[in-house]
């Protein structure tokens, strides 16, 4: 995505929880940057920092037909880091710094590939091989929090099986059409956006029947079958949209007590906002969180819309989506607290 010109991000309410403030205004206990670090460390090993009284306190009102969370998750959250060493250093070692219950990475992991189609998988193969499976090992090894992740529609799908030895070693979780177990929670994931212009396609689908690109691809690069072959939009189409698989995302279990981790972010929001202030998120993505009303969404792939908004953050509902944008040129990492709400931290 083009970048556009960094400026402060606040954190703003509307009388919706959605769209622009009408008049920009920001009390000061809601003033945020995503810079802050000077929050204190947890103690290392231990996986919650406080226990919660039983029974709902105001502001904490559970999913209908379920118990209050005993124990809040603290999660640790980046997003399109795109390959950047320098950062997913800094991400690991503010995670053993402030011992989060988890480290999440929202997709587009994976440095961007330039050049002939027979050359693409090699640059992000080897990242991983030479640099992000040492690094996420050595993070397991000393005791770190585990580690959970998507690929993004800037990541081949056939780079996937180069992390089956972190799976292996308990050093990454591969979230893509998963739900697993947190806490008293779950994490679930979706790596899948709405058909970008761009050529890199193994993410990409149709949003929902009858539902067309504004900008289709000149160029359908697929990686499916082990190497970069041409596909087509028809291809595409006859692909599982994203509602479809929303849809069977959800039946793998009750979303009141999941987190749910999608590149794409959910359409009309605080979170998709191109340059010019185009929103190009998912309404299926949309829909779902509308109907299905998790605690916490959290997203990434639209990363100048933080500075186009003015905010990382927005609400459907009961929902906190969040969108702390790249870390292509400096960290953006955001820590969110779960138990049957979710609030942002840092």
């Amino acid at each position: 995505m083009n970048r556009a010109p960094e400026l402060p991000l606040q954190r703003t309410r509307t009388a919706t929880g959605l769209g622009p403030n009408p008049r920009g205004r920001t009390s000061s206990p809601l003033a945020w940057r995503p810079s802050v670090g000077d929050r204190p460390a947890r103690i290392p090993g231990k996986s919650r920092r406080f226990p919660v009284a039983p029974g709902p306190a105001p502001g904490r009102n559970p999913p209908v037909g379920e118990d209050p969370v005993d124990m809040p998750l603290r999660l640790l959250f980046a997003t399109d880091l795109h390959g950047r060493r320098a950062a997913y250093e800094e991400l690991f070692a503010r995670a053993r710094r402030e011992s989060p219950d988890a480290v999440l990475l929202g997709g587009d992991l994976l440095p961007l590939p330039h050049g002939r189609a027979e050359g693409l998988l090699e640059p992000q193969r080897s990242f991983v091989r030479d640099f992000l499976e040492p690094a996420l090992l050595s993070l397991r090894a000393g005791g770190g929090p585990p580690v959970y992740g998507i690929f993004g529609n800037d990541d081949w799908a056939a780079v996937r099986p180069s992390f089956a030895a972190l799976e292996a070693a308990g050093a990454y979780h591969d979230l893509h059409m998963r739900r697993l177990p947190l806490g008293d929670h779950f994490l679930a994931g979706y790596s899948c956006v709405p058909v970008t212009p761009f050529r890199m396609s193994d993410f990409d689908r149709f949003d929902a029947p009858g539902w067309s690109p504004a900008r289709p691809p000149r160029r359908v690069l697929l990686s499916d079958r082990g190497r970069v072959r041409e596909g087509s939009l028809v291809e595409l189409r006859q692909r599982p949209s994203i509602a479809a698989d929303l849809r069977t995302l959800e039946r793998a279990g009750p979303p009141g007590r999941t987190i749910y981790v999608c590149h794409t972010p959910p359409h009309g929001t605080r979170l998709d906002r191109m340059h010019g202030g185009r929103a190009i998120g998912s309404p299926s993505l949309r829909a779902f969180l509308e109907r299905a009303q998790p605690p916490l969404s959290l997203h990434g792939h639209v990363h100048e819309s933080p500075r186009v908004s003015g905010s990382i953050e927005d609400r459907i509902d009961r929902t906190l989506c969040v969108n702390p944008g790249d870390s292509r040129t400096r960290l953006r990492a955001v820590l969110v607290e779960v138990d049957d709400t979710a609030r942002l931290l840092a």
